[in-house]
């Protein structure tokens, strides 16, 4: 089993609802063989020096694709993950703590874990978490600390 974090930009955390259901997860960064069955993925958003855990998302199957979002249809996505039911629902009052934050370890292309960069104003480097990122089973338990 994988871990990955898929960080959502700011419009889209303020545009979903709270409540509303997880059924899947679309990104041009999710493909084939990424990220598998039983294998879980955190939305999370990052602004205004917070980091959002959105929800939780086991992956039952993967769908290469275009992929339809806001009632269009997106060719630009690489795929789309679909959840297991129970489906989680999305949550906008969990905050990791930014000391936390600071220690989650992010699983680089040569499959080593490091911790996220730091800007010159003390803050998380967005970079750092692009897109979809794996990461390492301690740091999937922080972020189910935060959704409890």
């Amino acid at each position: 089993m994988a871990y990955f974090i898929h960080r959502w930009d700011k419009k889209t955390f303020l545009e979903s609802s709270e409540g509303e259901k997880l059924k899947n997860l679309l990104s041009n960064m999710f493909t084939e063989g990424l990220v598998n069955p039983e294998d879980v993925a955190f939305p999370v958003a990052i602004f205004d020096r917070t980091f959002y855990v959105v929800g939780r998302v086991v992956a039952k199957e993967f769908e290469e694709g275009p992929t339809r979002f806001a009632g269009k249809e997106d060719w630009s996505s690489g795929g789309i993950v679909y959840g297991t039911k129970p489906h989680g629902v999305i949550r906008m009052d969990a905050v990791l703590p930014d000391d936390a934050a600071r220690r989650l370890e992010l699983i680089g292309a040569d499959g080593t874990a490091h911790y996220p960069k730091i800007n010159k104003r003390g803050e998380l480097e967005q970079q750092s978490f692009r897109g979809v990122r794996e990461i390492t089973a301690a740091s999937a338990r922080m972020l189910e600390a935060a959704l409890a």
